[in-house]
């Protein structure tokens, strides 16, 4: 051990003190690990704290969650009953400040303190912030997201010679009165774009909306499925039945949903030719923030494919057509960059190379809060993932081998790029509930990323869907009286030290449907 007797020494550190960061904190102080996290801005929260300072991605003034509060919520802190389905981000940021509270995570804690650098020597790792403050730890997780890092296409041929404003979607955190009356183009797809030209298009006088490589648009909320009547809206990241699994499996081909969906909505759930896109139902992101499709509908938003070029403010679509922009917004995403690694001995930045997408080779040093699900929610996962480090590095978990590791990778990576069919079973059944089966008929050694999430019912037994960790062997058992929609957690075991996960619930809006969609994609 390192005989500076002057710096700090933890059992963990962790690098954010954002959604992911804090739950990995509590699970890690849970397990009795001496634990610190460092956060670079002066508030936790993560993309959730608003601040008007573009260097940083998160919400908007009128941001609100696109996963529904059954899905979103901590397993052990429901949020508050006279929350809605879909809370603000000053709801979700009260939300944390309440679980730090309720769990005493803020003496933990160490705003406006950014990492600098961290380096492992022999078997400590050496924290260094950039205010000087200096921590050592025998084990590093990193939860700084992916929203740090913006992706610049301002050099792109595509915009070469557009003399306006060239925004990425980072720098618009309100409708600045500036947009008023001014045509606007908006490059790239994903949620943001989707909020962003929702609320422009309130005062601008036109909208022009580029998705080069189309995309899914998912309603979060109908006030029913056609045709059929219903008293109440639909949450769609809550719906599932027996019927619906046996039409339409979660993860695998799914015609019938991806049918009943052109039916209802067009095909790829928007019927915008410009933004249509040939990759399968639930096989792809889904843009989930559903309100700009009346803007699309009315016409004051105009669907697009891409730019060809811009002759000054002209600027010249591929369709053929042209229109004079104002100014422009590049929803370009972000690219996943962890700058306070020396380059030499940097981890992989590509999560899909990381074991259950938390652990690169050193055992010592975890990822929480990466991997990013079609449906569910990052906070869900990461959950998930934050129980399973803290028993890692407490010695309750061994990891397998590193080539043990390397082969489970491989075979996550191949599930991933090339979809199995997955089906439900009525036989074998295990613990009373039905289990998800490969075409093969095997029941234990489904690829690397996936866990069973079965859903369990008095008189009925459904497969909810999809998690984006394998068979985690933990016990995440939710507290608190149980939520229609969402209800107990529990173990399920397949065969000894392996377990699952399956929900106990009273009604059948409670399952959880999840897929994985192995890192935050570029929406183009």
């Amino acid at each position: 051990m390192d005989g500076d007797k002057n710096v700090p020494f933890f059992d963990v550190i962790i690098v954010g003190a954002g959604w992911s960061g804090l739950m990995a904190c509590k699970y890690c102080l849970g397990e009795g690990l001496k634990t610190l996290v460092l956060e670079s801005r002066d508030s936790i929260g993560g993309v959730w704290a608003f601040t008007n300072d573009t260097r940083y991605g998160g919400v908007m003034t009128t941001t609100e969650t696109t996963s529904s509060r059954c899905i979103t919520e901590i397993s052990d802190f429901p949020m508050p009953e006279d929350y809605p389905e879909f809370p603000s981000h000053l709801e979700i940021l009260a939300y944390l400040k309440d679980y730090c509270a309720r769990f005493d995570l803020d003496r933990h804690i160490r705003l406006d303190h950014p990492v600098g650098n961290a380096r492992k020597l022999d078997d400590v790792w050496h924290v260094t912030c950039s205010n000087g403050s200096e921590y050592r730890a025998r084990r590093l997780i990193v939860s700084s997201g992916v929203h740090q890092h913006q992706n610049d296409v301002s050099a792109d041929p595509r915009f070469k010679g557009f003399p306006g404003p060239i925004l990425h979607s980072a720098a618009v955190k309100a409708v600045r009165p500036e947009y008023a009356g001014k045509t606007v183009v908006i490059w790239g797809g994903g949620e943001s774009a989707s909020d962003i030209a929702f609320e422009i298009g309130k005062t601008a006088d036109r909208i022009h909306w580029c998705i080069p490589n189309g995309q899914w648009f998912i309603p979060k909320v109908v006030d029913r499925w056609p045709p059929f009547p219903s008293t109440r809206p639909k949450v769609g990241d809550q719906a599932s039945s027996r019927v619906r699994l046996l039409l339409s499996p979660t993860f695998g081909f799914s015609p019938f949903i991806s049918q009943y969906l052109q039916y209802a909505l067009g095909f790829n759930g928007h019927g915008q030719a410009a933004w249509k896109t040939h990759a399968p139902y639930h096989q792809s992101f889904f843009n989930k923030s559903y309100e700009v499709m009346s803007q699309v509908k009315s016409g004051k938003v105009v669907a697009k494919r891409d730019i060809a070029r811009c002759d000054g403010n002209e600027v010249h679509f591929t369709d053929g057509s042209a229109v004079r922009a104002d100014v422009m917004i590049a929803c370009s995403g972000y690219r996943l960059a962890l700058p306070f690694f020396d380059p030499p001995a940097a981890p992989s930045t590509d999560p899909q190379e990381w074991y259950k997408f938390l652990f690169g080779d050193d055992p010592s040093l975890a990822f929480v809060g990466f991997a990013r699900p079609v449906i569910g929610s990052i906070p869900a996962i990461a959950e998930l993932q934050s129980r399973y480090v803290a028993l890692v590095f407490a010695g309750k978990r061994p990891l397998p081998s590193l080539p043990e590791r390397a082969s489970i990778i491989r075979g996550g990576r191949r599930l991933l790029e090339q979809p199995i069919p997955l089906y439900l079973a009525t036989p074998p059944r295990i613990g009373g509930s039905s289990v998800l089966l490969r075409p093969t008929g095997t029941t234990d050694r489904l690829p690397s990323s996936l866990l069973e999430t079965v859903v369990h019912q008095p008189g009925q037994m459904v497969v909810g869907g999809l998690l984006a960790v394998e068979r985690l062997p933990i016990l995440a058992e939710r507290r608190g009286s149980a939520r229609p929609g969402f209800c107990h957690l529990r173990a399920l075991s397949f065969q000894p030290g392996q377990r699952s996960l399956y929900i106990v619930g009273v009604s059948a809006a409670s399952a959880v449907g999840w897929a994985f969609q192995p890192s935050p994609p570029v929406h183009q």
